[in-house]
């Protein structure tokens, strides 16, 4: 009976010392801290304030002796409770004062915090002490922040473009994005620039990613990124300050290809297949077959052109029907591209289906890769339905069999017209009869409507701007030929459109703005597909934009144009 007891204490003992274990656990999960200064570079003499923040806990902060500083005081302790989503967070903050003895860097080391029985580390950083005017830090500046700066010809490229600042009441006001020759470029157009905490050098920053792009080189040699720009205001209503910032330009080098590049050459992925898929192998005489031949992979699939293949003389063979499914994204271009043949045999026999070759650069082994099916063989038997009957082609890939070729006789005739019936008592006379009362009735209702167009432009302006705006989309569908002309005539109708429906400045159309405005109206949604619009349209003006993403950001336009104009 003892030993029972003594059996079932220790299972008990052993619980509690789990659920402890478990709940120290918990609790250390989420403790952090960093340490920051106050600036950076700073003058010799100048008095320096290092932070030590610790967040989910108290603790007691070893400071050490940094050589180069005289330590002044310290510390002067802070406590501030943030709650977010229901749950509080604590961060504790131990501040203390040195003085920059001389000129040179000081390398801020780690400093510990223990909390209980745990110990936490700050990351070691250095700052600068200088006497030079220039030396002074910048609370806001820009950074081009290249994935890779050295790569092979079509090897992908991340490229982005981050905003740090340290003001409170930051807004952009606009900004132009550096030309992208000698790369084709793809935006990620699902990005959301969102605002973090950061320490750059031991200073406290907000950093934002602006834009995502993923460059394809198409040629060798270096190549130099311009300057990224952006205007900002900071402060108030009552004070506020325009603010510009200009990021350093970077270089790319792009090493080219090795030599002994093979026939039906596609460009360098990542990895890449191919795969033929003849819808049938057998088939009557005039009957249809369609065969697709789909390029799937990583890298820049929308580079692949039509293969250049070499059909038997006695198929009928049309230009292919082209499909993408590809996604862009901070990891590059992935996805497949599909061309889809129709081919008619117009006799019965056999026909040799030409073999599908192709090739590519494979970028992580660095050597080419051949790609190939084997040639098939398609037969064709006599068609039940006989020589007599017709086919007809509309366009390049609709088929279809006209039974008839003869029309039908109709049995009863059309009417007739008399000649020689009066005019008085007819629907001319009364028609010219009833035309003054007419024109005198519409001459009242144009002159009512233009009255009530007067007293109330705002209105109307309003009302007749999803209109507006679709005659710009008809302008700029008529210019599909001529990307500049496109987006041009795009970027025209949407920003009439945002004065005429948000009773918007032209002036005063930052992305902020416009982002506050469609966000109220019509939510997150739709907000993100507007501004990724907005976007392509001022990022044409910079860099070339192909004409086959054209059609679908007219498509966009206007599924965007009916959601709006939806909301009531």
């Amino acid at each position: 009976m003892i030993k029972r007891k003594l059996k079932k204490t220790g299972k008990m003992h052993r619980l509690i010392l789990c659920f402890l274990a478990l709940s120290f656990s918990f609790l250390a999960h989420g403790q952090s801290a960093t340490c920051s200064v106050n600036k950076n570079p700073v003058r010799p003499g100048e008095t320096l304030k290092i932070t030590v923040s610790v967040t989910g806990v108290n603790g007691d902060v070893q400071m050490r002796q940094i050589a180069g500083l005289q330590f002044l005081n310290g510390p002067s302790v802070g406590e501030q409770h943030q709650t977010i989503n229901g749950k509080r967070t604590s961060t504790y903050s131990y501040a203390y004062n040195f003085r920059a003895l001389k000129e040179g860097t000081i390398q801020i080391p780690s400093i510990i915090v223990i909390t209980g029985n745990k110990k936490l580390k700050t990351d070691p950083f250095k700052i600068k002490v200088s006497n030079k005017q220039e030396a002074k830090s910048s609370d806001f500046f820009l950074v081009l922040d290249a994935s890779k700066r050295t790569v092979d010809i079509g090897e992908p490229v991340v490229l982005k473009y981050k905003v740090y600042q340290r003001y409170r009441g930051f807004q952009i006001e606009g900004y132009d994005f550096p030309e992208l020759r000698g790369f084709w470029n793809e935006q990620v157009k699902d990005h959301q620039g969102q605002w973090s905490n950061v320490s750059v050098n031991g200073k406290n920053y907000q950093v934002a990613t602006l834009k995502i792009d993923v460059l394809f080189p198409q040629q060798s040699g270096t190549f130099t990124l311009e300057n990224f720009k952006m205007d900002a205001v900071v402060g108030n209503f009552f004070n506020a300050q325009k603010i510009n910032a200009i990021s350093a330009p970077i270089s790319i080098t792009v090493n080219p290809l090795p030599s002994g590049k093979p026939d039906n050459f596609v460009g360098a992925f990542k990895n890449l297949s191919m795969k033929v898929e003849p819808s049938s192998l057998e088939v009557k005489a005039n009957e249809a077959v369609n065969i697709k031949v789909t390029y799937s992979g990583v890298g820049n699939l929308k580079l692949i052109s039509e293969p250049q293949i070499k059909w038997a003389e006695d198929l009928e063979v049309y230009d292919p029907e082209i499909s993408d499914q590809i996604t862009v994204n901070s990891n590059g271009m992935s996805g497949k591209r599909t061309f889809e043949y129709v081919i008619i045999p117009r006799s019965e026999g056999t026909y040799n289906l030409p073999d599908f070759k192709t090739s590519y650069y494979k970028l992580s082994g660095q050597t080419y890769v051949p790609l190939l099916w084997e040639r098939k063989v398609l037969s064709a038997t006599a068609n039940a339905a006989g020589a007599d009957v017709n086919y007809s082609f509309n366009g390049k890939t609709d088929v279809q069999i006209l039974n008839q070729d003869i029309r039908y006789i109709q049995n009863v005739p059309k009417k007739i017209n008399v000649h020689g019936s009066l005019f008085f008592g007819s629907l001319s006379f009364y028609l010219i009869y009833a035309s003054p009362f007419a024109l005198f009735l519409l001459s009242f209702l144009a002159l009512r409507n233009q009255k009530s167009k007067e007293q109330d432009a705002t209105g109307y302006k309003q009302k007749r701007a999803g209109k507006n705006l679709k005659k710009w989309l008809n302008e700029a569908s008529k210019q599909q030929d001529d990307s500049t002309k496109f987006y041009a005539s795009l970027q025209n109708g949407l920003e009439n459109y945002l004065i005429d429906k948000f009773f918007m400045e032209r002036s005063k159309l930052s992305r902020q703005a416009i982002q506050s405005r469609i966000q109220a109206y019509a939510g997150d949604a739709i907000c993100s597909q507007f501004l990724t619009l907005w976007d392509k349209t001022e990022m044409a003006r910079f860099a070339p934009i192909t004409s086959s993403e054209i059609p679908e950001d007219l498509s966009k336009a206007n599924d965007l144009l009916s959601k709006i104009e939806a909301i009531k």
